[in-house]
């Protein structure tokens, strides 16, 4: 998420993704596998030159701070249907790796206040503020979106030193940060996290969360092109057909390239896509609050009698009699 968020911000400054790869060093063939398989040397590079070719010294911050859920994928809709501010934060943090690799975050609740740590998950990572200011501003847009207040933190730490002005620091977090500190950190008021969420849907979470669940199990088992592909069909599935060119096109790189990579991990699309499918299918049976029809649709299937043959191929049973022997 961190890199596909640079590249979108900056393309609405009018700096095109090409441009930036080129000056990272970087292919799009790269770019759209899980961030791990990029050097940390590259993925900081591309936000250093985001702020330099926008002429924007708070590119970060300004990118965290349009942030919007919504754009997370399935994990998206697992947030904006959490019960509390809490409850939605955990979920980021707990599938976090779905998004990206690389950085971690917590939640720590001390008496009156609530504290979110982001950092490298790997020591002596050098200090770089771009990206650390989105993650931090994307979290306080995160507590914004899911309760439709103008939450502000508390306190702002960062570990990097001070820009010539801080007032665009003060606006987006109404507070001035600290800088030159010890950690990265988003300090809010602790009631904040009992805020209901806007929209919260108990019914849509109890669908969505197993799906992130599971797809967070599988993305920390997958090698790596496979993971990404897996995310992207998930994400995909609910408001389009997942195909080899849609999923490459989230992806931002060629069909060819796709399945090339996956060759290499000796699978293909139409294995991981049918396997993706057939979880899911088989997850959404066991929620009996979900009609048959309903189950097709947020597994791509827009003709039921495909949908009934498919899962007769994977089970030797139709959809109805798999329900039934849940039951």
């Amino acid at each position: 998420m961190h890199l596909q968020a640079a590249f979108s911000h900056a393309e609405r400054a009018g700096v095109s993704r090409d441009e930036l790869l080129a000056a990272a060093g970087l292919t799009e063939e790269q770019v759209a596998s899980p961030e791990s398989s990029v050097s940390l040397d590259a993925s900081l590079l591309v936000w250093s030159e985001a702020s330099l070719r926008t002429g924007d010294s708070c590119f970060g911050l300004h990118a965290g701070e349009m942030a919007d859920p919504l754009r997370f994928g399935t994990l998206g809709y697992v947030i904006m249907s959490s019960a509390t501010v809490r409850d939605a934060l955990a979920a980021a943090i707990r599938y976090e790796r779905v998004m990206y690799t690389g950085f971690t975050s917590r939640l720590i609740v001390d008496g009156d206040s609530a504290t979110v740590t982001h950092g490298a998950t790997m020591p002596d990572v050098p200090v770089e503020r771009q990206p650390i200011e989105f993650a931090l501003a994307t979290i306080l847009a995160v507590c914004r979106r899911t309760t439709g207040e103008a939450i502000n933190a508390r306190a702002v730490i960062f570990r990097h030193g001070p820009p010539k002005s801080t007032a665009e620091h003060e606006r987006v977090f109404g507070v001035r940060p600290t800088f030159n500190g010890d950690v990265d950190a988003l300090v809010l008021h602790a009631r904040v996290l009992d805020r209901p969420v806007q929209g919260a849907s108990a019914e849509v979470l109890r669908t969505l969360a197993p799906v992130v669940e599971r797809l967070h199990e599988r993305v920390l088992g997958d090698a790596p092109h496979t993971a990404a592909v897996r995310t992207a069909i998930v994400n995909t599935l609910h408001h389009e057909e997942a195909t080899v060119a849609t999923v490459a096109a989230a992806l931002i790189t060629s069909q060819r390239s796709l399945q090339r990579r996956l060759a290499t991990e000796h699978t293909s699309f139409q294995q991981v896509l049918d396997t993706t499918r057939k979880e899911l299918t088989l997850q959404y049976l066991d929620d009996p609050s979900l009609s048959l029809g309903e189950v097709a649709f947020l597994t791509g299937f827009r003709d039921g009698s495909a949908f009934h043959r498919a899962v007769r191929r994977w089970t030797s049973h139709t959809p109805g009699q798999l329900r039934g022997a849940t039951r």
